[in-house]
């Protein structure tokens, strides 16, 4: 998308400046090597974000669990942990923003180790749609609403600057 939009951007500048030695000057050369580079870092950052261990309170969104722990169907949320960790210790009152990984600890010590124990697979942003998408349709609790309305956004805006480019060059 950024690639479309860049080359959109290009010929709409271009167009009327047509003429030799216009678009193969070295200052031309240089502008279009450094636009290919942050292209192709934009693209990169957008899409690797989500897979960031660092992030994964924001990106992560429940965990699968073997089909023989039947305290665990399909992939709780973190909500979901929260309520049955609060039921198993006693004393213990969940915090909403409480880490993935102190999740994680807390479910693996409640079972035992003898048989390897219990670990959780994480169901990632990009998990969510059958076809590895990433995950659009957000619920306003959505930890990723956010990131996933920016996406959304830049898409939007990507979409207005090739109409705009190629409505000007038609009209030119």
């Amino acid at each position: 998308l950024f690639a479309m939009v860049v080359l959109s951007l290009g010929r709409f500048m271009t167009v009327g400046r047509v003429g030799p030695g216009g678009n193969g000057s070295k200052r031309y050369k240089c502008i279009a090597i450094l636009l290919v580079v942050v292209v192709l870092l934009a693209s990169f950052l957008i899409s690797y974000l989500p897979l960031l261990d660092r992030l994964e309170d924001v990106f992560v969104n429940g965990l699968y669990y073997d089909k023989r722990i039947k305290l665990f169907i399909g992939a709780p949320s973190k909500q979901k942990h929260i309520a049955i960790l609060e039921k198993y210790y006693s004393k213990f009152r969940g915090n909403p923003n409480l880490p993935w990984s102190t999740v994680r600890r807390l479910v693996r010590n409640m079972f035992s180790q003898d048989y390897g124990g219990v670990n959780g697979v994480k169901l990632h942003f990009y998990g969510n749609d059958g076809v590895c998408l990433f995950k659009y349709f957000v619920t306003p609790d959505d930890p990723q609403a956010s990131y996933s309305l920016s996406v959304l956004l830049i898409n939007f805006l990507s979409f207005l600057i090739i109409t705009f480019s190629y409505t000007f060059i038609h009209l030119k």
